[in-house]
């Protein structure tokens, strides 16, 4: 679990990283780097179950399931996003994400943490 921890940890420390970059370029007027930055974003959404496939399935059976629906999810979504090409669909992936909630992906890796201890 703890494998899965950290690059899911790791995933989301990128997203908000991507989305504060996708922010800043649309506030300076760039409206290019700024589609750009959250396309990678959603690229790097849209490859996260893959990635973790295998420590999911390592996961008691009980938290399995939960967590594979979770992250296949967000990745099918964001990859819904890229494939249309929509600015305002790639921003709102993740959507509790700057607004002082949890998102989607914080909340799973809320959920391991609190399995883990």
């Amino acid at each position: 679990m703890d494998e899965l921890l950290t690059k899911l940890t790791a995933a989301a420390a990128a997203a908000r990283s991507l989305a504060a970059e996708a922010e800043r370029e649309l506030a300076a007027g760039r409206k290019e780097l700024h589609r750009q930055a959250l396309a990678r974003r959603a690229d790097l959404l849209a490859s996260l179950h893959g990635e973790v496939a295998a420590a999911i399935a390592r996961l008691p059976p009980s938290l399995a399931p939960s967590v594979d629906r979770a992250l296949r999810a967000i990745s099918d979504e964001a990859a819904e996003a890229r494939a249309i090409g929509s600015v305002w669909y790639m921003s709102i992936l993740l959507a509790g994400a700057g607004r002082g909630e949890p998102d989607e992906l914080d909340g799973v890796i809320a959920a391991l943490k609190g399995d883990a201890g």
